[in-house]
């Protein structure tokens, strides 16, 4: 397929926007939550401009695991095969990457591991956008859900662009480490809900849980429908109808993070979840 280049230049900073600023971010939000007044506003300046984006949901090849890692309760010694997806949105200010996949172990992994890597070099992020016609140098924002190497791995390849990671998950260990192998990237670090382009279409939201610092995105599209890309927030949909056995648990970060999954559910947002080997193709169908 013919690649298709980026025809905007010099459009990647938030602070760089061309609404007016009454249609600005809630950089201080830590919490999922309700749409606010001033998305709305944001998304009706939006339709009168006709704009509008477009979701492509990649795939970094397949990790082998246990049942029992993925869905809780489920009983032990049931093997699975999961795809690792990481998305590409269209947006009118730039190309946007979440998450950037996988890479191919140097060495052949141990077939009983917990989490063995299933791919090719093939199947490397930069030559998935290729496959799908995109330039990987014409990517302009990469945000990350957590440090996990299923979901970073392919960073090194991509574009020395603005990387968006919440704070807390960059003090973490793994993500000072992160930070550091990939020095020349222009990075980014939220504390808590960031409207990417101030226009209320992408929006980072924190589902800490998973890890310190997690973050899944709700795209907004002209149309009205909303699409919450979850990472490992919640592997599977399975994780959505689950509820914690007591009141210790519900404190948890994770669950409290489940809990406005649900939320949002029930207002109408689309949910894709992270790991769903049951659910991923009719993603890819739906949003080649």
């Amino acid at each position: 397929m013919v690649a298709r280049d980026w025809p905007m230049s010099g459009v990647a900073c938030p602070t760089n926007m061309k609404y007016p600023p009454c249609i600005g971010s809630r950089r201080g939000a830590a919490a999922l939550g309700s749409i606010s007044l001033t998305t709305r506003s944001a998304g009706a300046f939006r339709r009168f401009l006709g704009a509008d984006m477009k979701l492509h949901c990649l795939q970094s090849g397949f990790i082998k695991s246990w049942r029992h890692l993925l869905v809780i309760g489920a009983a032990e010694g049931e093997r699975v095969i999961v795809p690792i997806p990481f998305y590409l949105i269209e947006h009118p200010q730039g190309r946007v990457l979440f998450d950037t996949g996988q890479r191919v172990p140097a060495r052949p992994p141990d077939q009983n591991g917990n989490y063995v890597v299933m791919m090719t070099p093939e199947e490397r992020a930069v030559e998935q956008l290729r496959r799908a016609g995109f330039m990987p140098e014409s990517v302009t924002h990469i945000i990350l859900s957590h440090t996990h190497g299923d979901h970073v791995e392919g960073l090194p390849d991509l574009p020395d662009v603005r990387c968006y990671l919440q704070r807390k998950e960059a003090e973490m260990p793994a993500g000072q480490a992160l930070i550091k192998a990939n020095s020349r990237k222009q990075w980014v670090f939220p504390d808590g809900e960031l409207d990417l382009f101030g226009d209320g279409m992408i929006r980072l939201l924190p589902t800490y849980g998973h890890s310190p610092g997690h973050q899944s995105l709700l795209l907004s599209f002209a149309d009205g429908r909303k699409i919450l890309l979850t990472a490992d927030a919640a592997y599977t949909e399975t994780a959505l109808t689950q509820h914690p056995r007591n009141e210790e648990e519900q404190q948890r970060p994770y669950w409290q993070t489940i809990a406005h999954l649900r939320q949002l559910q029930a207002e109408g947002v689309v949910i894709i979840t992270g790991h769903d080997p049951a659910t991923w193709d009719d993603w890819q169908r739906q949003f080649p």
